[in-house]
């Protein structure tokens, strides 16, 4: 981090770049593309809201993770869809914004270069 640059501004800059790669995921949100892996997870989630648990009422290859914060979002909000795309926006923003702060802060590279690396992974 640059001596003359504040952790505030570090901070916005660090949101602004987890919003612009999540709303990069926006275009996809209503598309179909495959994703077996997301209806498993539904259903997974969906189980565990039934009261069932994971490798003790119903087998799976995914870690529990996934449908622990599936099931909470999806008790929250209770659209399966909106959930699960919604999950992957959040995903992306979160993943971009810690590779941004590791750049930014831990290794202390340069914003441009930062926003670039983000870009590719986004």
């Amino acid at each position: 981090m640059n001596d003359d640059e504040s952790p505030s501004r570090i901070l916005l800059t660090t949101v602004l770049v987890a919003a612009l790669a999540a709303a990069m995921n926006l275009p996809f949100f209503s598309q179909w593309g495959g994703m077996e892996d997301e209806a498993v997870t539904l259903l997974g989630a969906r189980q565990i809201l039934a009261g069932q648990l994971p490798y003790r009422d119903f087998d799976t290859h995914h870690t529990p993770g996934s449908y622990f914060i599936t099931a909470l979002f999806l008790w929250i909000f209770q659209e399966p869809q909106l959930v699960s795309r919604g999950l992957v926006c959040l995903s992306a923003g979160l993943l971009v914004a810690a590779l941004f702060l590791l750049l930014r802060v831990g290794m202390r590279i340069p914003t441009a270069w930062c926003l670039w690396a983000c870009w590719l992974c986004a």
